[in-house]
């Protein structure tokens, strides 16, 4: 009782100045104790935000990931030094040899960015989890696998390749049933995120100071970023992620404490 009007009054600041529209929610060892909607999911149809509203997750599918791939390292399926190259073929850079899939975790891989002048206007078929490691298999690497680290995305998104040749199924599918399932995220959806009715819509402002929607930005959700959930969904996967068993192990737990 005491919590809710200064997180009222807090949030309240940041939605008078048009810079915060979303869902608030706070909870205290794994119990919500605050959670409320502000401001609008949709813009040009007038649509408000509510406690169901969709929204992307952005690099909280890094997690997502990381778990998968932790999870066929417990299974036997790879190891965390076995080289990228001996998974995947196709890579023109020399020193591609010496990356191993540890470092596409702890982003010290050097493979560079996949995004590219005129990205967001191509086509969907340029931005699936193949054709984007095709382009990133010929592009120069930032620098010396394992010596340096650099955030990647483009890391995660060979991740993702890796998921798909060990397990023979799609990264969708693997999500769903190794985490979705287990889990009962009902409200977590990993594709076809254009067909979500209740999805929240992003803006930005121009350099005119007018507002913009980014639904270009992501139209494919990938293994670092794209999924649609809710506040609940995502507190469940953090619960289960950080504290839980249904999940992974602690022993994987405790490995994840190396790349996070």
């Amino acid at each position: 009782a005491e919590l809710e009007p200064q997180i009222d009054e807090l949030v309240k600041q940041y939605v008078d100045m048009d810079i915060f529209s979303g869902i608030v929610l706070v909870a205290d060892e794994g119990k919500e104790v605050y959670h409320k909607a502000f401001g609008m999911a949709n813009r040009e149809k007038g649509i408000p935000n509510t406690l169901s509203t969709k929204f992307d997750i952005g690099s909280m599918n890094k997690s997502f990931t990381k778990v998968l791939l932790m999870k066929m390292v417990e299974r036997g399926q790879l190891k965390l030094e076995d080289k990228l190259v001996d998974i995947l073929s196709g890579f023109q850079q020399e020193a591609a040899k010496n990356i191993t899939v540890e470092m596409l975790l702890n982003h010290t891989s050097g493979v560079s960015p996949y995004f590219y002048p005129g990205y967001f206007d191509a086509p969907k078929k340029d931005k699936t989890i193949s054709a984007l490691v095709e382009r990133i298999k010929e592009r120069p690497l930032l620098f010396p696998p394992g010596e340096e680290q650099e955030y990647s995305n483009a890391g995660y998104v060979v991740l993702g390749a890796i998921i798909e040749k060990l397990s023979r199924k799609s990264y969708a599918d693997n999500v769903k049933e190794h985490i979705l399932q287990p889990l009962s995220l009902s409200e977590t959806y990993v594709e076809d995120i254009d067909q979500l009715n209740d999805r929240a819509i992003g803006y930005f402002k121009n350099y005119q100071g007018e507002l913009q929607n980014n639904l270009g930005f992501i139209e494919i959700p990938k293994p670092d970023g794209g999924f649609q959930s809710t506040t609940r969904d995502i507190l469940r996967f953090y619960q289960a992620y950080f504290y839980g068993e249904e999940l992974w192990s602690d022993e994987l737990k405790q490995m994840d404490a190396l790349y996070t």
